[in-house]
This record gives structure tokens, C-alpha cells and sequence, in this order.
């Protein structure tokens, strides 16, 4: 008995199932590998492609308050930061504006006029904000 590959299998199961009056195709026994000979395989199936890397976090939009008076805030996106304090630059905050939190003591920030001062030395995407913002010019 002669054994086959089993590349070879698709075409005589084809052959085998035909239905039809037409004659099967023939093949020369030159075309099939003789026992012993190295046959040729197909090249490996690579992998399938790594998915694209995430696209890199926005950019933190400026705070935009349009409520005077204290209010509650939290700064989700400002880990990359190196001054934390830049995420506010935007708004037009007031001499004696303030912002504080507990972490886990009472810190707090004052605005001079040019930039904030106090034991608040830096925002935490972790902690919340109570802001006393007394509104633009």
C-alpha cells in the first residue's frame, strides 16, 4: 500500500465524490512523492499582526468655571504634567482664590495675582477639590 501526504488528501476525496458521468481527472504517479523523497510544504502561516498600539491620552483641557463661589473639582488627565498647577492657567483666577483638599491633612493653595501659593504644592488625579473661584474681571 502506498501511503500520502496529507496535502494530497483534498484532491482524491474530490476525485471520489464527483457525481457526475465527466471522466475524474487522472494523475501520473510523477506527481505524487515517492517514499523516502523530501517533499516540499508550504510556508508556515505567520501570525496574526500585534493590534496597534492605544493612541496616547488627550491633552487636558483647560479648566473653564462658570460658577462663582465654591464648588467641588477633580483633575483626571494631569499625570503627565510636571507643574500640576498648569491645568488652571486658563481660567482668570483672582488674588485670594483659593483651592484646597485633604491628603490626608488640610492642605490649601491662595492665588496672588501670579501664581498659587501654600502647602498645596501640587494636584492629584486621586483627590477631589474644593475651589473658591470669585469669577473673571
Amino acid at each position: 500500500p502506498v501511503a500520502f501526504p496529507p496535502q494530497w488528501l483534498p484532491v482524491f476525496l474530490a476525485s471520489s465524490s464527483r457525481h457526475d458521468d465527466s471522466p475524474a481527472p487522472r494523475f501520473d504517479d510523477k506527481d505524487l512523492p515517492s517514499e523516502g523523497e523530501d517533499e516540499t510544504l508550504p510556508p508556515p502561516i505567520p501570525p496574526p499582526s500585534l493590534p496597534p498600539p492605544p493612541s496616547p491620552p488627550p491633552e487636558c483641557a483647560g479648566v473653564q468655571l462658570k460658577t462663582t463661589g465654591w464648588q467641588m473639582l477633580s483633575f483626571n488627565c494631569i499625570g503627565g504634567l510636571s507643574n500640576t498647577f498648569d491645568v488652571l492657567k486658563t481660567a482668570p483666577w483672582k488674588v485670594d482664590d483659593r483651592i484646597t483638599t485633604r491628603d490626608p491633612e488640610y492642605k490649601f493653595a491662595a492665588y496672588n495675582g501670579n501664581k498659587w501659593q501654600g502647602g498645596l504644592d501640587q494636584l492629584s488625579m486621586s483627590l477631589g477639590y474644593k475651589i473658591l473661584y470669585s469669577g473673571a474681571l
